[in-house]
């Protein structure tokens, strides 16, 4: 098992809901991958002060080594619960 080198281990970044994709032309350590998330920038924040953001790493190489992380989506205030 790799890990997925999204930040630092000792980020306070909070990722969730991931969604991975893998190019079904591809396989092995070919394998084309593709990981979507949403994260939270700092995980110790209230309901006014966090930021949902949406980011996205690839790799061409069956996990092995993967792309710089990509914010894809602006950062927006997140709903009040």
């Amino acid at each position: 098992m790799t890990r997925v080198p999204i930040d630092a281990t000792t980020s306070t970044v909070d990722h969730f809901i991931p969604g991975l994709a893998v190019d079904p032309a591809t396989s092995g350590t070919t394998a084309h991958l593709a990981l979507a998330y949403y994260y939270h920038p700092v995980a110790n924040c209230t309901a006014t002060t966090c930021q949902l953001d949406v980011g996205y790493v690839s790799s061409t190489n069956g996990g092995s080594t993967w792309t710089a992380p990509t914010q894809l989506a602006p950062r927006a205030a997140q709903p009040a619960a």
